[in-house]
């Protein structure tokens, strides 16, 4: 995530629209570049800058893990073929209404409730 963040930073404009999506299985990479402090850090700033988190995540919970990190979106899943059809069909429909209230409002923010 942090590798991510880095590189998205170096190229959003200062007026861009961000959703930042993560979707994982909930296995630990071991990361060795970044903590997960350095994480919530970096999340952290670019939400203060406007940009939005989504998390979603299979065998974990993913709305705890999500509020470690100060992601407020979060979503949970099967990690399953079925579980993943659903997931995406959720979230596919999750970012319809999310780019209409960005229509709705001009402005996208840091956004909360994309899921709902």
């Amino acid at each position: 995530m942090g590798l991510s963040i880095n590189a998205l930073q170096k190229i959003v404009k200062k007026d861009d629209s961000v959703l930042v999506t993560i979707i994982t299985d909930g296995m630990e990479n071991s990361s060795e570049e970044y903590s997960g402090k350095a994480v919530k850090e970096k999340v952290s700033q670019c939400r203060e800058l406007g940009w939005t988190f989504a998390y979603i995540g299979a065998n974990q919970d993913a709305v705890e893990v999500a509020s470690e990190l100060n992601i407020r979106n979060a979503l949970n899943y099967e990690a399953s073929a079925d579980g993943v059809k659903e997931m995406s069909a959720h979230f596919s429909k999750s970012l319809k209404n999310c780019f209409a209230r960005m229509r709705l409002n001009s402005e996208f923010g840091d956004m909360e409730d994309i899921f709902n």
